[in-house]
């Protein structure tokens, strides 16, 4: 046979009333504020509220375990402590565990709703998501940096005030007697007659040697 139904659990200030219980509020008081009996509300907090509070420290306990590797990650994330290479090895597993204990809260969401228990729920899994995010980001530490790609250099050269050069004319070469002795000179010398030197001769087919690394733009 069920017990007698909890006047505290039906009021319309019923979480009022358990903050006040739960903060070690006097009874009596507590009972004229809210309009209870004395004994009314000492059921309420055996039998209602006091499972309520233990089934939430049973969730928060495992987040209470971890808190100090979670703020040695915050503190490695903002720059206030420097990471040691344990570190990279506690925090890829701290990853592991925060996921695990997000997958519990999921799991028994279900019945906490029965017992109204979202608050707990709600302020636990705010600071585990982002203790999950900050971890995250910390499994970064100790990865090997890209190699910064080889710089390049542009020279420009100026030739504003340089004389444009005009080409040398063509000297005519005299016709050859055929036998002459002329037939003897090489093809790379018959080019050279007087009044062009050799250094004017391959002047025409000289152009800039390319030079690695380096780009090259003449500007006029």
């Amino acid at each position: 046979m069920r017990g007698p139904r909890c006047t505290a659990c039906f009021h319309s200030r019923v979480a009022e009333i358990d903050a006040a219980l739960a903060s070690g509020a006097p009874l009596i008081a507590t009972a004229a504020k809210f309009g209870l009996s004395k004994s009314a509300l000492a059921r309420h907090r055996t039998r209602c509220l006091a499972p309520k509070l233990a089934a939430a420290a049973k969730m928060v306990a495992p987040a209470s375990a971890i808190r100090a590797e979670v703020q040695r990650a915050k503190a490695i994330a903002s720059g206030q402590a420097e990471a040691a290479p344990a570190d990279v090895l506690t925090l890829q597993g701290l990853v592991g565990r925060l996921g695990r204990l997000l997958d519990r809260l999921e799991g028994a969401s279900a019945s906490a709703a029965d017992d109204g228990l979202h608050a707990s729920l709600a302020a636990v899994s705010g600071p585990l998501i982002k203790a999950v995010e900050t971890a995250a980001r910390l499994q970064g530490i100790g990865a090997q940096v890209d190699k910064p790609a080889a710089p390049t250099f542009s020279i420009t050269f100026d030739l504003s005030g340089v004389e444009e050069r005009q080409p040398a004319r063509p000297v005519p070469v005299a016709q050859r007697p055929v036998g002459s002795v002329a037939d003897a000179i090489p093809e790379d010398a018959q080019g050279i007659e007087a009044g062009e030197s050799a250094s004017d001769a391959g002047q025409a087919d000289a152009g800039p040697l390319p030079v690695p690394g380096f780009d090259f733009a003449i500007r006029a």
